[in-house]
């Protein structure tokens, strides 16, 4: 059976207006594409109700690896990001819309991934520094995660959070990513 992936990155934000999410997300799914693997991506709006849309969407023709990629202004390195927690900030999205205070009450406080983040990790060959985070922050890759760890097939769901990055190493890093997730 043919592995599938839906992989997502973000539009423009705040003063982010060329987001190298986008360009990650494309390049990862051509990169497993070129590996064999059924792969899509989309780029996604930066609001509360398509983190909460895009999961269903994105596994509505079955089951999928569902891999999301979003830019975290201030980090100068790559996270995969272990979990994503059931509480949300008060930063509106680029609609206006704020989240409510808890993404899903009746959920728990932090749903994890079953992916071996940390194998990852080490398979990743790429010139940035890559860690593991416990931290998806409170905003709307946040929401899209806890969202995604709910409804992906045996929790298969991954956060990459990634610095600002020029076109160039927007693509590498996708491509970088592709090559590491065939090999888990």
């Amino acid at each position: 059976m043919t592995p599938r992936a839906r992989v997502t990155g973000f539009g423009p934000f705040g003063a982010v207006t060329s987001n190298p999410s986008a360009p990650i997300a494309a390049a990862l799914a051509a990169g497993l594409v070129a590996r064999g693997w059924d792969a899509r991506h989309e780029t996604l709006a930066v609001t509360f109700e398509e983190a909460q849309a895009a999961p269903l969407r994105l596994l509505a023709a079955g089951p999928a690896l569902l891999v999301h990629v979003g830019v975290a202004e201030s980090r100068r390195h790559v996270s995969l990001e272990r979990s994503a927690r059931r509480a949300a900030g008060d930063r509106p999205d680029v609609a206006g819309r704020r989240s409510p205070p808890r993404l899903d009450p009746s959920g728990p406080p932090e749903r994890a991934t079953t992916l071996d983040v940390h194998a990852l990790r080490r398979a990743l060959s790429t010139p940035l520094d890559v860690e593991v985070s416990d931290d998806c922050g409170d905003y709307v890759c946040n929401a899209l995660y806890y969202a995604s760890l709910a409804l992906a097939p045996g929790g298969r769901s991954l956060f990459v959070h990634v610095p600002l990055l020029d076109d160039d190493g927007a693509r590498a890093l996708g491509h970088a990513l592709a090559e590491a997730l065939v090999v888990l």
